[in-house]
C-alpha cells in the first residue's frame, strides 16, 4: 500500500545532476563533515486523516505541544520509530521536524514514521473520534505510568520542555499519567519522558496490557 505522504514524488521532474568543485557542499552545507553527496527535494505532506486511513488499528499516536529543541523533537520523532507509533503529530510553533539539527536527531527516523503539523486543539478531537484514548503525561498525575492501559488506539500528548501543556490542552485531555522516579527527581527531559512511555506502550502491545 503506497504512503500518501509521497505522492507528491509523482510530479517530481526527474533527476538533474550537478556536479561541484572540491569545498563547495563545506560551504554551503551545515555539517561540520558534510557528506560527499546531498539532494533537494519537497517536504512530504499529509493530513492526519490520510495518515490514520493508511495505517492499522490499534494507533499510537505521539503529541508533541510546541516542542521547541530541535534536538528533542528529532529524538521523539527517533523513538516514536523504534516503538512502532504510527504517526508523529506537532504543532506548529514546534521546532521544524524537517530542520537539519531535527533530522540529524532523528537518524534518518523522520522518513519512516508520518509526521503531521496542525494545532493541537484540533487533533486532539480528531483523533478521539477514531477511537484514541488521550493520555497527557504529566509530573504529578495520579496514574502511574504502568497502570495505565495503554494496548488500544492511544494518543500520548507531551507539553513543552519549560512549561508542560496549558491549563487549556491539559482540560481537554481525559486522562494523564506519569513516570515513576526516584524521591527527590523533579523530572525528565521530554524527549527521554516520551521514549520510557512509548516503550511502555509497546511493551503492553506485545504483552497483552499493563503490569498489574
Amino acid at each position: 500500500m503506497s504512503d500518501p505522504r509521497w505522492d507528491f514524488l509523482d510530479a517530481v521532474p526527474p533527476t538533474h545532476l550537478v556536479v561541484v568543485r572540491a569545498g563547495v557542499l563545506d560551504r554551503v552545507l551545515d555539517a561540520t563533515h558534510p557528506r560527499p553527496v546531498a539532494a533537494v527535494a519537497p517536504l512530504p505532506r499529509a493530513g492526519l486523516g490520510e495518515v490514520l486511513a493508511m495505517a492499522p488499528a490499534p494507533f499510537l499516536v505521539v503529541v508533541l505541544a510546541g516542542l521547541a529543541d530541535p534536538g528533542n523533537v528529532g529524538t521523539v520523532i527517533r523513538s516514536a520509530a523504534a516503538a512502532g507509533a504510527t504517526a508523529v503529530v506537532l504543532a506548529p510553533d514546534a521546532a521544524d521536524p524537517f530542520g537539519p539539527k531535527a533530522v540529524r536527531a532523528s537518524a534518518g527516523a523522520i522518513l519512516h514514521v508520518p509526521v503531521v503539523t496542525m494545532e493541537i486543539a484540533r487533533a486532539l478531537p480528531r483523533l478521539a473520534a477514531v477511537g484514541c484514548t488521550c493520555w497527557s503525561a504529566v509530573g504529578d498525575a495520579a496514574t502511574p505510568l504502568d497502570e495505565a492501559d495503554l494496548t488500544g488506539s492511544t494518543a500520548l500528548v507531551f507539553g513543552t520542555e519549560a512549561h508542560g501543556l496549558t491549563a487549556d490542552l491539559q482540560a481537554g485531555i481525559p486522562s494523564s499519567l506519569r513516570v515513576p522516579m526516584a524521591a527527590g527527581t523533579e523530572s525528565l527531559n521530554v524527549a527521554m519522558a516520551a521514549t520510557v512511555v512509548l516503550f511502555e506502550a509497546a511493551r503492553q502491545r506485545r504483552m497483552g496490557g499493563p503490569k498489574r
